[in-house]
This record gives structure tokens, C-alpha cells and sequence, in this order.
């Protein structure tokens, strides 16, 4: 039975005990004469929650500061090859422009390289190749497309991992700054990729989004992907298995319709969780390095 604040205190007062306050629940937005929707306002428990949330991450992002200051003045974080964030992945002071997808573009670019759609990614399966999904293996065990591979680029650490003191600093940095679940690189992504990929005379890389070679105004050389960066990886490593990618990654691979399979029961699509490049086309990403 659900009781007022007033009437809540005239009962506790009955009792002679303190009275129990009911939080107030937020007013619903009304229209106006005007036909206008009111300001939404928030109860005072709301506003009590949401001061919380701001001084949490406001803490955090001063924790983060700190540690990331105290590295780079003292040495520290550079003798552990610990960058900060903000220099990590800088080279030319453009989004997605880091040193290393540029060497891994280059890689691409000098290399016999090419996207295909699912598709034809299919057809080069059945002709003996394999699809690599080279998220982390718990991602891959939620939902993957239906008989690929698992060679992690990129993995979530495990307790044993924090061991490592250069990755005990970067995950406490991350987590300070409010990254609840950053991964470490996986050192033994080539061993891990060769043993997957095994007798089959082609691989086709994917991740979630796929990336892009095609340039655009904003992203004068593509967008990097992990799968982009895995492939560049497998070329450099002396292989002779013929490298391909999946153009538009997971995503588009399940907006076309192919087969899944997993722990979970549908794939989780990561479309609006990516940066949107214009003007970008799986076709015209598959035939930017023919």
C-alpha cells in the first residue's frame, strides 16, 4: 500500500517513531497552452543522485590527471612504455590518424589487400578459407558469425595479468578516467591467428565495425579498425596465407542476413557505438585497393 508524506508522518507520529518520508516522483512533462511541453524537473532524490554522478566522474577525471601527470614527470610511465592518452594515438593531431594505423595502412596499401562483403566472403570459406574474428574471445563467444575463428588482437586482462606493473598502471589510469573494461594487447596474436587459421589458403579478418581505407574529409587516410590492424599485422608476420577483410566488420555481416552463432542469442550490433565516416560505402571500400 502506497502512503503520502503526510500521511506517512501522522502514522509515525501515532507510532512515536520518526515519520518516513517517501521520495516525490518526478512530475511527468505536461503541455502548456501554448502547446509547449514543460521543463522536466527532477525530485529531490533525483537531483541528489545526479550531483553524485557528476562529483564521481568529476573525481575521477582528477584522479586520472594526477596519475597521468606523475608518470610523465617522473619518468615513470615512459621507462613502463606507458603513453598518455592524449599522446597515445596522436601523430598527425587528426581523429583516427595514429602512428600506427599508419604504418598498418601503408602495410595495406604496398600489399596485395582487398575487402570483400560477407558474401563473398562466404564463397572464399567454401573454397578453403577461413573467417578470423579477432575480437576478444569473450566477445566471439557471445556471437560471431557462423564458423569462424577466435585470434584475439586485442584481450581483456585477467587477474594474472595485473601482475605486469606497466599493465597494473594503465588499467588503473583507464579505470580512473572512467573505462570500465580496456583491453591489453595480445602478444601472442600471430602464434594465436596462425593456429587458428591452420592449413586454410586464405583468412578473411573481422571485427565489429570493419574500418575503412577509403578517405574522406575528416579521415584523410581511413578510419583504423582492429581487424584492419590484425590483417596489416598477419601480412608483415611473413605468412603466406592470402589476407583478406571483412568490409563493414560483424555489423554488416548480420544486416545482410548471414548466419550467427554463440552463447547469446542474437548478435549486439555496435553501429552507433563507431564514428559515422561520410561518404563511406562497403562497395567503394572494397574497391579502394583493387
Amino acid at each position: 500500500m502506497a502512503f503520502s508524506n503526510r500521511a506517512s508522518t501522522n502514522l509515525a507520529a501515532a507510532a512515536g517513531r520518526a515519520p518516513l518520508r517517501v521520495p516525490r516522483r518526478p512530475r511527468r512533462a505536461t503541455l502548456t497552452r501554448t502547446g509547449e511541453p514543460e521543463e522536466f524537473v527532477r525530485s529531490d532524490f533525483q537531483q541528489k543522485i545526479k550531483d553524485a554522478d557528476s562529483a564521481v566522474k568529476e573525481a575521477q577525471q582528477g584522479v586520472g590527471q594526477a596519475l597521468t601527470g606523475f608518470l610523465e614527470s617522473s619518468g615513470l610511465g615512459k621507462a613502463l612504455g606507458i603513453k598518455s592518452p592524449q599522446n597515445e594515438s596522436s601523430s598527425t593531431g587528426r581523429s583516427g590518424q595514429s602512428a600506427k594505423w599508419m604504418r598498418a595502412r601503408d602495410v595495406l596499401v604496398k600489399g596485395s589487400f582487398k575487402s570483400v562483403d560477407g558474401k563473398e566472403a562466404q564463397r572464399l570459406v567454401a573454397d578453403g578459407g577461413i573467417l578470423l574474428d579477432v575480437r576478444p574471445k569473450e566477445d566471439w563467444s557471445k556471437f560471431t558469425a557462423k564458423g569462424s575463428g577466435n585470434a584475439q588482437y586485442y584481450k581483456y586482462p585477467k587477474t594474472e595479468d595485473f601482475a605486469n606493473p606497466k599493465t597494473l598502471l594503465r588499467q588503473t589510469l583507464l579505470r580512473s578516467q572512467g573505462v570500465g573494461q580496456a583491453v591489453e594487447a595480445n602478444t601472442e596474436f600471430i602464434s594465436d591467428a596462425l593456429e587458428a587459421i591452420g592449413d586454410a589458403s586464405t583468412v578473411i579478418v573481422c571485427c565489429s565495425n570493419g574500418g575503412t581505407m577509403t578517405a574522406t574529409e575528416n579521415f584523410p587516410a581511413g578510419q583504423s579498425s582492429r581487424s584492419l590492424l590484425a590483417a596489416a599485422e598477419l601480412m608483415r608476420s611473413g605468412s603466406k596465407v592470402k589476407v583478406y577483410h571483412l568490409a563493414g566488420g560483424l555489423n554488416s555481416w548480420f544486416k545482410q542476413g548471414l548466419d550467427g552463432e554463440g552463447s547469446d542469442d542474437a548478435y549486439s550490433d555496435t553501429s552507433d557505438r563507431v564514428p559515422f565516416v561520410a561518404g563511406y560505402s562497403v562497395p567503394q571500400d572494397a574497391d579502394d585497393l583493387l
